[in-house]
C-alpha cells in the first residue's frame, strides 16, 4: 500500500478540532453557564462534589439530573479533599465515594473525574487507575491543543477560561497536518464569572458555532479516541477493522489525508474495510450483530436462541468493572452460553497441513496455523515439498487462523528486541500479503518455553496480541497474559485422550471467572504413521455433537475474553457497560444475559 495513502483519524463527521470544556464545583452560577453553553451549542463537563449539595452557594442533588442534561456529570471527590495530603485509605475512599455518590444519584457510571485543589500526583494519579477512572482532570495548563494527550490520567488542559481567548484562533482556526487532530480543552470555575457574565458571553461566542468542529463532553472525547485504538489493521494499514462498538471516522488519501483527493471514510462497530477496494462493492462489511439492548434470556441452560451468536474481534480497554454488584460479580461464558472451549494451535507449515485442516474441518473444529513466511516453498514447487506453498495459504487454512512464527524460524528470545520485531514484522507482512487480512497471533519459534523480555516487546510492538509457547500446564484454564499463552496439552501426550475426557465430563465450575478452555497444540510432521492419524481423529471425534463446547480459533478466544476484560461499570458493579463490537454472553445472580456491542445492564 503507498504510505501517502494512509488512514487518519478524524473526529465525528470528519473534524479534525473539537471544543470540550470543564467547570468544577458546582456552584449555583452553573445553572447560568449551562443556559450559556445550551445556546451557543457548546458540550461542558460539570465535575461536582456530591458530599457539599445543598449546602450554601451549591446546587441541590435534587435538580443534578435535569441542570446539567445534555452535558456529562463528572466526580470532583466526596468533599473537595486534597488527595496528595491523604493517607493511601482515605485517598482512595475520597475518589471511591464520590463517584459511587454521583452513580446512585444519576443510575449510570461515572467515569471521570477532576482532581480537587489541582492535587494530581503519583499516589493520586495510582488510586486514580484503581478505582477504574477513564481519565482525571488536572488543573495544569498545557498551552498545546495537540491531540491525543499521553495520559488520560493525568490530562493536562490547553488553558483555564480567563487564559485561554488567545489560543482560540491557534487550536480552532488551523485543519491540521500530518495527520494532526486539535482539541482546545477549557476548564475553570462557574463562580469565577460571578462579577463578569460578559466574559462567558465572550467565550462562548468565541468557541461555538464555527463549521468543522465537534464539541463534545471530556468522555465522549476519551471514549471516541479508545475506539479509534480499536481499530485494527494489517501491518501495511491496507485492511481495517473496527472493534469497537463506536463508529470511527477517518480520512484516506495523500497530503496527510487532509489534501485534495482525500476520501472520507466511516467504519461502523465491527465493520471491515479493504482500503485497496474502497468506493467498490468489495470494500467493506459488517458483520450482523444483536440491536444494541441487553437480552435476558433465561435463568437456566442456553437455549437454541443462544446458539446462533459468533464470536467477533475486540481490542482490549483499560477501564474495567471494579467491584461486584448486588447480584454478584458477572461470569463469562462462551458464545451461545457455552460452558467449555477447545482449540488447536499447529506451527511451521509443513505439508501434512493440507489432511490435517480437512481432518479438524471433518469433525467442525478450528485452530490456529502458525507459518515462516520465509520457508513457504515457491509456488511452483511439487506437491510433496516440505512446507506448504505460498500461492495456496488463503486457500488451504480458509476458516482457520494464520498467525506468525518467525521469517524463518529463528528464536526471538535469544536476540534483541529490534531484531525480533523485524522479524516478527516481517513474518507478520508477508502473510497479511497473502492471507489479505490482518495477522494478529503468534507462536515462539524453537521451542519457547516461557515469553522473554525481548520478545515480549517485540510482540507489542509489531502488533501482536496472542503467543503460544510449548510448555503444557495440563490445565482448562484462560490464560491471564495472551503473549504467554500455555496449552493445555500436546496432540501426541499419553495423557491427551484422558484429558479431554476429564475437561468434556466436568460439570461446570460456577465459582470460576471464566469459563473452561482444552487447548491441543503439534506439528503436522509428527504425524508420521497412520496409527498417529487415527489416534488424533478418535481425540477429535470426542467433541463431535457437543454443542455445550464452542469450537474457535486462537484469536477468536483471545479476542473474546478481552472484550470482557474490557466490560465497564459503575463502581458498585449495578451498572455494566459492553463499549465492544461483540456479543458477550455473561451470568450474573442466576441469569443469562446476552450484552450486545454498546449495551449497558442495570441490575435490579
Amino acid at each position: 500500500m503507498d504510505t501517502d495513502n494512509r488512514l487518519y483519524f478524524t473526529f465525528p463527521g470528519g473534524a479534525r478540532r473539537a471544543v470540550t470544556l470543564s467547570f468544577d464545583d458546582g456552584t449555583v452560577h452553573d445553572r447560568r453557564l449551562v443556559e450559556a453553553f445550551n445556546r451557543h451549542g457548546l458540550k461542558a463537563t460539570f465535575n461536582l462534589v456530591p458530599g457539599r449539595f445543598g449546602r450554601d452557594g451549591v446546587v441541590s442533588r435534587d435538580e443534578v439530573a435535569s441542570l446539567y442534561a445534555g452535558h456529562e456529570i463528572a466526580s470532583h471527590g466526596w468533599l473537595h479533599r486534597n488527595l496528595d495530603a491523604l493517607d493511601p485509605f482515605r485517598r482512595l475512599a475520597e475518589i471511591r465515594d464520590g463517584r459511587a455518590a454521583l452513580e446512585d444519584l444519576l443510575g449510570r457510571p461515572v467515569r471521570g473525574f477532576a482532581s480537587p485543589y489541582g492535587a494530581h500526583g503519583d499516589a493520586a494519579v495510582d488510586a486514580m487507575r484503581e478505582a477504574g477512572l477513564a481519565y482525571a482532570r488536572t488543573a495544569r495548563e498545557s498551552h498545546s491543543s495537540l491531540w491525543p494527550v499521553p495520559d488520560f490520567l493525568r490530562w493536562t488542559q490547553v488553558a483555564h477560561e480567563r487564559h485561554v481567548l488567545p489560543h482560540v484562533e491557534g487550536a480552532l482556526g488551523r485543519d491540521g497536518w500530518g495527520g494532526t487532530l486539535s482539541v482546545l480543552s477549557v476548564w475553570g470555575h462557574g463562580y469565577e464569572f460571578e462579577d463578569r457574565w460578559d466574559d462567558l458571553e465572550a467565550l462562548c461566542s468565541a468557541l461555538g458555532g464555527r463549521e468543522g468542529v465537534w464539541y463534545c463532553t471530556n468522555l465522549e472525547l476519551v471514549d471516541y479516541w479508545t475506539a479509534c485504538q480499536a481499530v485494527v489493521s494489517t501491518l501495511d494499514g491496507s485492511v481495517v477493522r473496527n472493534l469497537s462498538a463506536t463508529t470511527v471516522h477517518a480520512t484516506l488519501g495523500p497530503d496527510h489525508g487532509g489534501g485534495e483527493g482525500a476520501v472520507a471514510v466511516t467504519l461502523a462497530p465491527g465493520q471491515a474495510l479493504d482500503l485497496k477496494t474502497l468506493g467498490t462493492a468489495e470494500s467493506s462489511s459488517a458483520p450482523p450483530h444483536p440491536d444494541p439492548v441487553v437480552r435476558i434470556l433465561s435463568t437456566g441452560k442456553h437455549g437454541e436462541d443462544g446458539n446462533k451468536a459468533d464470536a467477533a474481534d475486540i481490542q482490549h480497554s483499560a477501564f474495567g468493572i471494579q467491584h461486584s454488584g448486588p447480584a454478584g460479580r458477572p461470569v463469562l461464558c462462551w458464545p451461545g452460553f457455552r460452558e467449555k472451549a477447545v482449540t488447536f494451535s499447529w506451527d511451521d507449515g509443513m505439508r501434512n497441513d493440507r489432511r490435517l485442516v480437512a481432518l479438524l474441518s471433518a469433525h467442525g473444529l478450528r485452530g490456529t496455523f502458525n507459518l515462516n513466511s520465509g520457508k513457504l516453498a515457491a509456488d511452483g514447487a511439487a506437491p510433496d515439498a516440505w512446507n506448504v506453498r505460498a500461492r495456496e495459504v488463503a486457500s488451504l487454512y480458509a476458516g482457520h487462523e494464520v498467525a506468525v512464527h518467525g521469517l524463518r524460524h529463528e528464536s526471538w528470545n535469544a536476540t534483541l528486541p529490534a531484531v525480533a520485531a523485524l522479524d516478527i514484522a516481517r513474518d507478520r507482512l508477508a502473510l497479511e500479503a497473502l492471507a489479505g487480512h490482518p495477522v494478529e497471533g503468534s507462536a515462539y519459534p524453537c521451542g519457547g518455553h516461557s515469553k522473554g523480555p525481548a520478545a515480549d516487546a517485540a510482540l507489542r510492538a509489531a502488533g501482536i496480541v496472542h503467543a503460544r509457547v510449548v510448555a503444557p500446564r495440563g490445565d482448562f484454564a484462560v490464560p491471564e497474559d495472551f503473549l504467554d499463552w500455555h496449552p493445555t496439552t500436546h496432540h501426541r501426550a499419553e495423557d491427551a485422550e484422558a484429558l479431554a475426557d476429564r475437561f468434556l465430563a466436568a460439570p461446570p465450575d460456577a465459582a470460576a471467572a471464566e469459563p473452561a478452555l482444552f487447548y491441543v497444540w503439534g506439528h503436522s510432521f509428527e504425524f508420521g504413521s497412520e496409527e498417529d492419524w487415527a489416534r488424533f481423529e478418535a481425540l477429535c471425534a470426542k467433541f463431535d455433537g457437543r454443542d455445550g463446547v464452542w469450537r474457535a480459533t486462537n484469536i477468536e478466544i483471545c479476542r473474546y475474553v478481552l472484550a470482557f476484560r474490557a466490560l465497564r461499570g459503575s463502581l458498585d458493579g449495578r451498572i455494566l457497560e459492553n463499549p465492544t463490537a461483540i456479543p458477550l454472553f455473561l451470568r450474573l445472580g442466576g441469569r443469562e444475559i446476552l450484552l450486545a456491542p454498546g449495551a449497558a445492564f442495570r441490575a435490579p
